[in-house]
């Protein structure tokens, strides 16, 4: 048998201390979206055929920035997965994690509208590609603007 040396105390605590920082990092990676606000259901049919609602924003001052926060409820019998969106305006912003959302779970998404230079009743679209779905879920958002 030989006779092995043991690696120095420091890089024992050196490299154990890198391995739980990297562990703690990758668990916490993305910060969860709020789980408040309307809840839209995408079922077999909505990915089949397509479906859409609405988000009313309310009223804002030109230049104000509005955010809502609603959730996606996977009612299909399958996982889903948000392969991308397509927007009507630069002025909107979604923000969903696209980890799979397992049939049955909800999920916060967060929309923000900026109306720099907008002026009267807006009425944007935002679309929702899912992998395996036929049709895009389309969210209307609605806003006057003073």
């Amino acid at each position: 048998m030989r006779n092995r040396r043991l690696p120095p105390r420091r890089t024992v605590l050196a490299a154990a201390s890198a391995v739980l920082l990297c562990a703690t990092a990758c668990r916490h990676s993305a910060p969860a979206l709020p789980v408040a606000g309307p809840c839209f259901a995408l079922t077999d049919s909505v990915l089949r055929c397509g479906g859409a609602d609405t988000l009313r924003l309310g009223r804002l001052r030109a230049g104000e920035m509005a955010a809502s926060s609603f959730r996606l409820r996977n009612d299909s019998d399958k996982p889903l997965v948000l392969t991308g969106t397509e927007r009507s305006c630069g002025c909107t912003e979604l923000q969903f994690d696209n980890r799979p959302l397992l049939p049955g779970e909800e999920r916060g998404a967060r929309l923000t509208f900026e109306s720099g230079g907008l002026y009267g009743w807006q009425f944007k679209t935002v679309e929702l590609h899912f992998a395996g779905a036929e049709r895009a879920f389309r969210l209307y958002v609605e806003a006057e603007v003073e």
